[in-house]
């Protein structure tokens, strides 16, 4: 009898640690993509292109939770002056609720390009982390070096595969974690 009680309470554990592994989901944060500073690009349709490729790949990570782009360009055009640093960061994060805002500045001599994408912080008012973008080479083979800087930005491991697209690597397969529960569980019980 008493071992079925306690086969019964690890049964339960069991369900509970199982349970408990793939229901939590970690907060996440809001984030505005604000609109690129690239001053080698005249087009604006252009520039909120390559920032609805950064939201896109943000969004792909699904570690955060996106504020719409038309709620971020409105803000934009309502901040006075040229809204490309910090000081037009904090005025969009602070009017639409945002955690961070992203930041990219892109500069081209040739056909090399560099610069940098960044999340500023609203509540610090600070650069929390920025990823640098060097690159030689044609503006076509740019966008991929930007679609993986998100995932370094969020510190998501990422893998690019030879057919250039991100996947997450999964860190543990159900399989094995129940397993190793399951090992446990025996193992305590054997000992009792």
């Amino acid at each position: 009898m008493r071992i079925f009680k306690v086969n019964i309470l690890y049964l339960i554990l069991l369900t509970a640690c199982v349970y408990g592994q793939y229901t939590y989901e970690p907060t996440k944060i809001r984030i505005a993509v604000a609109e690129p500073h690239m001053p080698w690009v005249d087009s604006k349709m252009e520039r909120r292109a390559f920032s609805d490729m950064i939201a896109k790949e943000f969004s792909n990570t699904k570690s955060v939770i996106l504020i719409d782009s038309k709620l971020v360009y409105d803000s934009m055009n309502d901040y006075e002056g040229d809204c490309d640093g910090s000081d037009c960061a904090k005025f969009i994060g602070k009017r639409i609720g945002a955690h961070a805002v992203v930041i990219t500045a892109l500069y081209r001599e040739g056909n090399s390009y560099s610069g940098s994408i960044g999340l500023f912080g609203t509540a610090t008012e600070l650069m929390n982390k920025s990823v640098r973008i060097l690159h030689l080479g044609g503006y076509e083979s740019l966008g991929q070096k930007i679609k993986q800087a998100p995932w370094k930005l969020l510190g998501v491991d990422i893998e690019v595969i030879p057919n250039n697209e991100n996947k997450i690597r999964e860190e543990k397969s159900m399989i094995k974690s129940i397993f190793f529960v399951w090992v446990g569980i025996m193992g305590v019980t054997f000992l009792l």
